[in-house]
Protein backbone atom coordinates (compact mmCIF):
# COMPACT_ATOMS: atom_id res chain seq x y z
CA UNK A 1 0.00 0.00 0.00
CA UNK A 2 1.22 3.45 -0.81
CA UNK A 3 0.50 6.33 1.53
CA UNK A 4 -0.94 9.57 0.22
CA UNK A 5 1.76 12.26 0.56
CA UNK A 6 -0.65 14.84 1.99
CA UNK A 7 -1.83 12.32 4.61
CA UNK A 8 1.77 11.62 5.65
CA UNK A 9 2.51 15.34 5.95
CA UNK A 10 -0.64 15.91 8.04
CA UNK A 11 0.28 13.03 10.36
CA UNK A 12 3.78 14.40 10.79
CA UNK A 13 2.47 17.86 11.67
CA UNK A 14 0.00 16.45 14.20
CA UNK A 15 2.31 13.85 15.75
CA UNK A 16 5.91 14.85 14.93
CA UNK A 17 7.54 12.77 17.68
CA UNK A 18 5.64 9.65 16.70
CA UNK A 19 6.98 9.70 13.15
CA UNK A 20 10.35 11.34 13.68
CA UNK A 21 11.54 11.27 17.25
CA UNK A 22 14.38 13.76 17.40
CA UNK A 23 14.43 13.69 21.18
CA UNK A 24 15.49 10.03 20.94
CA UNK A 25 17.97 10.74 18.11
CA UNK A 26 16.09 8.40 15.80
CA UNK A 27 16.22 8.75 12.05
CA UNK A 28 13.66 8.29 9.33
CA UNK A 29 14.21 7.58 5.66
CA UNK A 30 11.43 8.48 3.27
CA UNK A 31 11.83 7.53 -0.37
CA UNK A 32 9.91 9.53 -2.97
CA UNK A 33 9.26 8.54 -6.56
CA UNK A 34 8.55 12.06 -7.76
CA UNK A 35 10.37 15.37 -7.24
CA UNK A 36 7.22 17.22 -6.15
CA UNK A 37 6.71 14.64 -3.37
CA UNK A 38 10.30 15.14 -2.21
CA UNK A 39 9.84 18.92 -2.02
CA UNK A 40 6.59 18.68 -0.04
CA UNK A 41 8.00 16.13 2.40
CA UNK A 42 11.28 17.98 2.83
CA UNK A 43 9.49 21.17 3.86
CA UNK A 44 7.25 19.27 6.29
CA UNK A 45 10.25 17.76 8.12
CA UNK A 46 12.06 20.99 8.93
CA UNK A 47 11.48 22.64 12.30
CA UNK A 48 12.64 26.14 13.35
CA UNK A 49 16.37 26.30 13.94
CA UNK A 50 17.24 23.28 11.81
CA UNK A 51 20.34 23.26 9.68
CA UNK A 52 20.03 21.38 6.41
CA UNK A 53 22.52 19.43 4.33
CA UNK A 54 21.04 18.85 0.89
CA UNK A 55 22.91 16.28 -1.14
CA UNK A 56 21.98 16.43 -4.80
CA UNK A 57 20.65 19.99 -5.00
CA UNK A 58 20.43 19.85 -8.81
CA UNK A 59 19.40 23.26 -10.16
CA UNK A 60 18.32 24.60 -6.76
CA UNK A 61 14.52 24.52 -6.91
CA UNK A 62 14.08 22.29 -3.83
CA UNK A 63 16.74 24.39 -2.08
CA UNK A 64 14.71 27.50 -2.86
CA UNK A 65 11.46 25.93 -1.63
CA UNK A 66 13.04 24.85 1.67
CA UNK A 67 14.65 28.25 2.26
CA UNK A 68 11.47 30.19 1.48
CA UNK A 69 8.94 28.00 3.26
CA UNK A 70 10.85 27.20 6.45
CA UNK A 71 13.00 28.81 9.12
CA UNK A 72 16.29 27.06 8.30
CA UNK A 73 19.16 28.56 10.25
CA UNK A 74 21.86 27.38 7.83
CA UNK A 75 21.98 25.18 4.76
CA UNK A 76 24.68 23.58 2.65
CA UNK A 77 23.58 22.46 -0.82
CA UNK A 78 25.87 20.05 -2.66
CA UNK A 79 25.86 18.60 -6.14
CA UNK A 80 28.51 16.91 -8.26
CA UNK A 81 27.67 19.08 -11.27
CA UNK A 82 29.25 22.51 -11.45
CA UNK A 83 26.45 23.61 -13.80
CA UNK A 84 23.88 22.63 -11.15
CA UNK A 85 25.66 24.36 -8.27
CA UNK A 86 26.01 27.55 -10.33
CA UNK A 87 22.27 27.46 -11.01
CA UNK A 88 21.51 26.80 -7.34
CA UNK A 89 23.69 29.75 -6.31
CA UNK A 90 22.05 32.06 -8.86
CA UNK A 91 18.51 31.03 -7.91
CA UNK A 92 19.23 31.42 -4.18
CA UNK A 93 21.64 34.37 -4.22
CA UNK A 94 19.78 36.22 -1.42
CA UNK A 95 20.23 33.31 1.00
CA UNK A 96 23.93 33.19 0.13
CA UNK A 97 24.27 36.94 0.74
CA UNK A 98 22.68 36.62 4.20
CA UNK A 99 24.84 33.61 5.14
CA UNK A 100 21.96 31.12 5.30
CA UNK A 101 23.17 29.11 2.30
CA UNK A 102 26.48 27.73 1.10
CA UNK A 103 26.64 25.91 -2.24
CA UNK A 104 29.43 23.45 -3.02
CA UNK A 105 30.40 21.25 -5.93
CA UNK A 106 31.40 17.84 -4.59
CA UNK A 107 30.90 14.17 -5.39
CA UNK A 108 29.60 12.83 -2.08
CA UNK A 109 29.12 9.32 -3.47
CA UNK A 110 32.83 9.08 -4.31
CA UNK A 111 33.86 10.65 -1.01
CA UNK A 112 31.32 9.83 1.74
CA UNK A 113 33.60 11.19 4.46
CA UNK A 114 33.00 14.64 3.03
CA UNK A 115 29.32 14.28 3.93
CA UNK A 116 30.27 13.80 7.59
CA UNK A 117 32.58 16.83 7.45
CA UNK A 118 29.84 19.01 5.96
CA UNK A 119 27.31 17.77 8.50
CA UNK A 120 29.62 18.64 11.39
CA UNK A 121 29.88 22.20 10.08
CA UNK A 122 26.13 22.56 10.56
CA UNK A 123 25.89 21.36 14.17
CA UNK A 124 23.56 19.12 16.15
CA UNK A 125 20.13 20.15 14.86
CA UNK A 126 20.89 18.75 11.42
CA UNK A 127 18.51 17.38 8.82
CA UNK A 128 19.96 15.65 5.75
CA UNK A 129 18.09 15.38 2.47
CA UNK A 130 19.39 13.25 -0.38
CA UNK A 131 18.05 13.65 -3.90
CA UNK A 132 20.10 11.53 -6.28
Amino acid sequence: NSVNIDTLIQLYREYPHDLYSRSLKQSICIVCAETWQYRKLAVSHIIPGDSVLEIGCSYGKATQVMLKQTNISRMIAVDNSQECTKSTATLNHEAIATGRLTVQTADILSNPAQCVTLGRQLGDQLVVFVDI
